[in-house]
């Protein structure tokens, strides 16, 4: 039986993953903001993904130039 200091540490690890999730797809939705309106559909595809997906999403939002752009490589990126 793990050690409550390996489930806590565990734990801490999974926050940390959450909050780092959390902050690139504000940081890709900020982004795309700047382009136009973000649908709340896409804004939750955004927020569903997982940190190394969001990394790619975010260069992809930096080289967008429409909200429909970075739509079509949320497909190829995220699947979808």
């Amino acid at each position: 039986m793990p050690s409550v200091s390996r489930v806590l540490d565990r734990m801490g690890e999974r926050y940390r993953e959450q909050g780092e999730a959390k902050a690139r797809a504000d940081d890709v939705l900020e982004l795309l903001r700047r382009l136009g309106p973000v649908p709340a559909e896409l804004e939750w595809r955004v927020r569903a993904q997982e940190t190394e997906v969001l990394r790619k999403l975010l260069l992809a939002a930096a080289e967008a130039r429409e909200v429909v752009e970075f739509t079509a490589r949320l497909d190829e990126l995220a699947g979808g």
